[in-house]
């Protein structure tokens, strides 16, 4: 589980070189038969975000050639956590 980054997009306005965090990876999964419960007993972690911090990015819009702000949260860190 590791941060990635993308490019900021929205409502058809974007931005070019602007990175956005986010989490993406492989956690630790498994699906495993209990007797004592006669059942699958399941653990499965997801990648996700350990905090956020906000962050404003500049986007332009294309359909009527302006600029807006944009605010987001971004992961500060990624780590698979349980679901």
């Amino acid at each position: 589980c590791y941060k990635t980054h993308t490019h900021a997009k929205n409502n058809g306005c974007a931005c070019e070189r602007v990175n956005i965090v986010s989490c993406d990876g492989k956690c630790p999964s498994a699906s495993i038969y209990n007797y004592n419960i006669n059942t699958y007993a399941r653990f499965c972690k997801c990648c996700r975000e350990i905090g956020l911090q906000r962050r404003s990015v500049q986007l332009f819009c294309s359909s009527n050639a302006t600029w807006v702000s944009y605010s987001i949260q971004e992961p500060t860190d990624c780590a698979c956590q349980w679901s």
